[in-house]
């Protein structure tokens, strides 16, 4: 009798199992489809244009023997040079002798440092009345005494005390990646007690003309010197990490320039001396021509020397890409760099959101007539909340990877808290040009990652606004708010009408890079109530207004390269690793370039230099995938079809 119904139950049990299979490999099968297209042949054209660049006269002439010759002379004459130059050889020395040197002869210098300063102020403030606002020297000679303390009882020398140091040999080794020197010996030449309280006493005393804290800063910076000049990857991990906190300094993007510069020369004397790589692929070749578009732009600018400074700078801020694509050779060294951006970001996340909870949102950037009910938006530490929400653009597909990895259920949590703090933080800028690149970033996320994730993402994101009308009330009201009655839709496209315009005049050649020479020409063709606008609230609109319609093409062949190498890079990856950091790095650039469209995403200069950094880290990843290919490709056969494009000098 159960006979018919129990086959029944099993034939649907079969349906529902074949419909479950079909719905799982659909979005494979999808893929598959859009790959044999013609779109999909034409966006997984990146190894056609690498044929092409290696088939090239000028990669030929890079092969030529006679330029491998001439280069091993200058590698030799450089090696030479740097073996017996006097002062390189005394400069070495030095070096050697500050390892050395113990640890506690340190403390003593700090020691006597700290009880000077506050001696020195006790004499200014009886004998020359000192005021009270100099009162914070006290509070520097007690920290720097402080310092001291755990130095002093120490009698190790320094090179072993920053091995054994777990906490510092974590962040010097571990994360920005310094050698460990584990051949300096102590018997050598060192300072001592004497030299370490006689310069403490130099310093301490020195306080009565100079600041002790611009002493320290001063110090702080040689030695921040050094270490950047002799590890051009803790140059570019640091830069990277440090790039949101520089406005606490008076030239943030000087800073930041004089920080890629050091670790450029410091690149550049390794790659002579055969310890660095160079590789070069047609991505490179498109960064290149937009580092020598900025730098043409300074002959044809309509705003005279501030324009030529911005455009410089930018070429400068540009070398981070380079600097990521031949110093990122390693997977480790990927993650490192992905740490450093997820590090900083989370830092950046909890001063937004503690500027949120604390009631300290600016409201500079609102019609408030028209969203009442939003209290302000959060800059953290970039000042304006669209710079802001470019930068967390950036960062928030970086924290899905630490879902999807396979790591430790803590680490998993952890990465899921701080995707929430990020998405957070991202609506409290109240940017609805974010809102949409994020959205489009996480779908392209899921469909490139976890196709099968797309059938929860949907329904979910159709039902979250009925279920959670209440909570997401303001949100919503702001997301729908777009139309042209909306002050700030309004504000854009007038403009956009007055961009349009000028370009009639400035088609070909275009005006010059930044706000002076925007402001020279733009307010002969902006029309009424839109005066005062320093860009053109549009990436492709400013570069086309820039550089005229060579910059626009060059921008989009730009971009073109760009996801060739992303999209070949995601079907071709066997390393799971490197394919979901490259999807995030692709989903992150994907995000800001949809916000591009209403905004100029690179108004501020630090977000410039971190979109490029992001963009070389994708293209570093790809490198090493298919380097990593290469390798297990000629493990199991003697001979390889793959080319290489890579230039290395190997000592």
């Amino acid at each position: 009798m159960d006979h018919p119904q129990r086959q029944n139950t099993e034939e649907k049990s079969r349906s529902l199992r074949a419909c479950l299979l079909f719905l799982a490999a659909l979005p494979g099968k999808m893929a598959s489809w859009l790959s044999a297209s013609f779109i999909g042949r034409f966006f997984f054209g990146y190894d056609r244009s690498m044929a092409l660049l290696d088939e090239s006269r000028a990669m030929h002439s890079l092969r030529d023997s006679r330029l491998k010759h001439l280069a091993s002379r200058v590698r030799y004459r450089v090696a030479s040079f740097s073996t017996k130059s006097r002062p390189l050889r005394l400069f070495r020395l030095f070096l050697d002798m500050i390892r050395r040197t113990k640890t506690r002869c340190y403390g003593l210098f700090f020691l006597t440092f700290g009880i000077y300063t506050i001696l020195v102020y006790t004499v200014k403030y009886f004998a020359f009345a000192a005021t009270s606002a100099e009162r914070d020297v006290l509070y520097v000679g007690a920290a720097v005494i402080l310092l001291s303390l755990p130095m002093l009882i120490s009698g190790r020398s320094l090179n072993a005390t920053l091995q054994e140091n777990r906490l510092l040999f974590f962040f010097l080794y571990r994360v920005a990646g310094l050698r460990i020197r584990s051949d300096v010996k102590g018997d050598g030449w060192q300072f001592n007690a004497t030299s370490a309280f006689l310069l403490g006493s130099a310093f301490g005393v020195a306080g009565f003309f100079v600041s002790p804290f611009r002493l320290l800063l001063a110090l702080f910076g040689v030695v921040l010197f050094f270490l950047l000049l002799s590890s051009p990857e803790f140059c570019l991990l640091s830069s990277v990490f440090l790039a949101p906190f520089l406005i606490f300094f008076e030239h943030p993007t000087l800073l930041l320039a004089s920080i890629l510069i050091i670790g450029m020369v410091g690149y550049a004397a390794k790659l002579l001396l055969g310890k660095r790589l160079f590789s070069f692929e047609p991505l490179d070749i498109a960064v290149l021509a937009l580092v020598l578009l900025y730098l043409l732009s300074c002959l044809f600018t309509s705003g005279g020397a501030p324009s030529v400074q911005d455009a410089l700078l930018s070429a400068v801020l540009l070398s981070g890409y380079f600097l990521a694509v031949n110093l990122l050779t390693t997977p480790l060294l990927i993650q490192r760099a992905v740490h450093a951006l997820v590090c900083g970001g989370a830092i950046v996340t909890l001063i937004g959101l503690l500027q949120q909870l604390t009631g300290n949102a600016v409201a500079d950037w609102l019609d408030s007539s028209a969203y009442a009910y939003i209290d302000g938006r959060i800059t953290a530490t970039f000042a304006n909340p669209n710079v802001l929400s470019v930068y967390l653009l950036l960062l928030l597909p970086f924290t899905m990877v630490r879902m999807l990895r396979k790591d430790t259920p803590a680490e998993k949590l952890l990465g899921a808290l701080l995707f929430a703090a990020v998405m957070a933080a991202l609506v409290y800028t109240w940017s609805r040009g974010a809102w949409f690149g994020a959205i489009a970033a996480l779908i392209v996320f899921v469909l490139l990652s976890k196709p099968i994730l797309i059938y929860i993402l949907l329904p979910v994101g159709v039902a979250a606004p009925f279920l959670l009308n209440n909570l997401l009330a303001p949100i919503l009201r702001r997301l729908f708010s777009v139309s042209v009655a909306d002050s700030s839709v309004y504000y854009r496209t007038g403009i956009w009408n007055g961009v349009w315009q000028m370009l009639g005049d400035h088609f070909l050649g275009g005006i010059g890079v930044g706000e002076e020479a925007f402001r020279a020409v733009y307010p002969y063709y902006a029309l009424s109530g839109a005066e005062a606008a320093t860009h053109s609230h549009s990436l492709y609109l400013q570069f086309f207004v820039e550089f005229g319609l060579p910059g626009l093409l060059l921008l989009l062949a730009f971009l073109l390269l760009l996801f060739q190498c992303l999209i070949s890079h995601q079907r071709e990856e066997t390393d799971d690793a490197l394919r979901l950091l490259s999807i995030a790095a692709g989903c992150g650039i994907f995000a800001v370039l949809i916000n591009g469209l209403s905004d100029y995403v690179f108004y501020n200069s630090r977000i410039f230099f971190l979109f490029f950094a992001v963009v070389g880290i994708a293209s570093a990843a790809s490198r090493v995938g298919r380097r990593e290919r290469r390798r297990s490709d000629r493990s199991d056969h003697e001979q390889s079809d793959s080319y290489d494009l890579d230039i290395e000098i190997d000592g």
